[in-house]
C-alpha cells in the first residue's frame, strides 16, 4: 500500500539484508511485522521507524530464542531467554552507556528490585564505564546472581563474537639491513 508516493500499511519488502513482512509508514518498518536475515535470523514483532522497538521474538538459526521489550533494536529490560529445548530462563537486562563514573551499589540494589518484580532467574547489568567495588560485592552476595559486564568486558565479549565488528588485515612493511650499512 501507499500513500503519498511512499510504503505505508501492510506489505513486503525483499532485500539482499533479508525479507520483511508487515507494517510500513512513510517508507519505514513500522507496527508488527516479521524479518527473516539471510542467515535465517528472524524476529516477530513490533518495529518504529526502522528500528525493533516494543515487544517481540528473536530467534537464532541454532534454536536460541529471547521473548522480550527492545528499545532502539536492543533488548531492554524484560525478557525471557530459551538457551535450548530444555532450559528457559527469565531475564532482566539493563544497559546503561556513561561517558564517566560508574555504576554504585544503589543502581544494583534497585536493579535487583526490578529482577524481584518480575520474578526473573538472573539479571544482567551492562555499562560502557566500570563498577564501584561495593556494586560489585552487592551483585555477587546476594540471589538473585546478577553478571556485571563493565566497558573493558563488553568490548572483549564483542571481539570475542564478532559482534558488530570487521576484521581488517593490516600489513607491515619493515627495512631491510642493506639500508643501514654505511658505504
Amino acid at each position: 500500500e501507499f500513500k503519498n508516493g511512499l510504503k505505508s500499511g501492510n506489505g513486503k519488502l525483499t532485500s539482499s539484508d533479508g525479507i520483511y513482512i508487515g507494517g510500513f509508514l512513510n517508507n519505514q518498518l513500522h507496527g508488527k511485522g516479521y524479518y527473516i536475515w539471510p542467515d535465517k535470523r528472524e524476529y516477530k514483532g513490533d518495529w518504529k521507524h526502522n528500528k525493533i522497538e516494543g515487544e517481540g521474538s528473536f530467534k537464532w538459526p541454532d534454536g536460541r530464542k529471547y521473548t522480550g521489550h527492545y528499545k532502539n533494536d536492543k533488548k531492554d529490560g524484560y525478557g525471557i531467554f530459551e538457551s535450548d529445548e530444555f532450559r528457559t530462563n527469565k531475564v532482566v537486562i539493563q544497559c546503561k552507556r556513561y561517558t564517566e563514573g560508574h555504576i554504585g551499589e544503589p543502581e544494583i540494589d534497585k536493579f535487583r528490585g526490578v529482577i524481584s518484580k518480575f520474578t526473573a532467574d538472573y539479571g544482567i547489568f551492562i555499562t560502557t564505564t566500570h563498577f564501584s567495588e561495593r556494586a560489585k560485592i552487592g551483585a555477587s552476595q546476594v540471589n538473585p546472581t546478577i553478571t556485571l559486564i563493565d566497558g573493558q568486558r563488553l568490548i572483549d565479549l564483542i571481539i570475542k563474537y564478532g559482534l558488530g565488528v570487521k576484521e581488517t588485515p593490516v600489513t607491515y612493511y619493515s627495512i631491510g639491513e642493506y639500508y643501514n650499512e654505511k658505504d
